[in-house]
C-alpha cells in the first residue's frame, strides 16, 4: 500500500509550531550578540510572537503568512549579525 501524500502544514500550524519552540530557542539565539543587538532582536521577536498569537486566535492565515515571513527575516538578520562579528 503506497504511503499517503505528504501535506504541508498550514501557515497557522507553522506559526503554532514556531511559537511553541520560540521560548526554548530564545536564550541560544541571543548569546553571541552584543547587548544592544540582543535587545533589538528580543523586541522584534516579542512583537512577532504577539502577531503569531493574534493569527492563531483569529484563524487569520494571511496574518500567519506575514508572521512567518517576519520570522524568516529576523533569522536572516541574526545570521548576518553573527557573520559580521565573526
Amino acid at each position: 500500500m503506497p504511503d499517503a501524500p505528504q501535506v504541508a502544514p498550514s501557515p497557522l500550524q507553522r506559526v503554532r509550531d514556531h511559537l511553541h519552540s520560540a521560548d526554548r530557542d530564545r536564550t541560544a539565539q541571543g548569546r553571541n550578540l552584543t547587548p544592544a543587538q540582543a535587545t533589538r532582536t528580543a523586541d522584534l521577536r516579542s512583537r512577532v510572537h504577539e502577531l503569531g498569537q493574534d493569527a492563531l486566535a483569529t484563524g487569520d492565515e494571511a496574518l500567519a503568512l506575514k508572521t512567518l515571513w517576519l520570522i524568516d527575516e529576523i533569522a536572516a538578520m541574526d545570521r548576518a549579525l553573527l557573520r559580521d562579528q565573526g
